[in-house]
């Protein structure tokens, strides 16, 4: 028998084929010709998982989204995974230090992480999320510190537990006063 199993990334739903159609774009096909009835209908090839991309054709494995970016589809919609810009970059008080990701972590409640998307590397660690300021405070996911109100303050500029609820901003002693924002 001559008749040759499509490889990987290919198939033929054609009786008579003298070629292999290959994957659309955001879809993949792992199996290197060893059973030709993973390549014989155009659903043998598979949406890219959540995290994961294929802009070319005939692709036999996804491209990984980097760290910084994010793509929730998880395989349904082909056309959510068929251009690495289909990865999002996380927005404001998130990032993501796993490539591959399907969704961005809130920075912690005590820090803040202001960039809106614009880079990648901006999103890409823990430690883009910097501890708010003394005289601040934060709640989870925050893109700024809110300031103490005017009458009380927080001092304790290296301890998250100092920064993460409005109650740490504490309330001036007799003889003493602070604005909006004091440390």
């Amino acid at each position: 028998d001559r008749c040759i199993t499509c490889g990987s990334g290919q198939y033929s739903d054609k009786l008579g084929a003298t070629s292999c159609t290959e994957c659309v774009r955001g879809r993949f096909l792992t199996d290197s010709a060893t059973d030709v009835s993973l390549h014989d209908h155009s659903g043998d090839c598979v949406v890219c998982t959540s995290g994961k991309y294929s802009s070319s054709e005939g692709s036999e494995v996804c491209s990984v989204c980097s760290a910084g970016k994010a793509l929730a589809d998880d395989g349904v919609l082909q056309l959510n995974h068929d251009h690495e810009s289909d990865c999002v970059i996380c927005g404001s008080g998130e990032y993501t230090s796993a490539a591959g990701a399907n969704a961005c972590v809130s920075c912690e409640a005590g820090r803040y992480l202001s960039d809106i998307g614009t880079s990648p590397d901006l999103h890409d660690n823990s430690n883009d999320c910097v501890l708010c300021p003394s005289g601040s405070w934060s709640s989870g996911k925050a893109s700024v510190c809110e300031l103490c109100s005017a009458g009380k303050s927080n001092s304790n500029v290296g301890t998250l537990s100092e920064h993460d609820d409005p109650e740490d901003c504490r309330v001036c002693s007799s003889g003493k006063y602070a604005v909006a924002g004091a440390s």
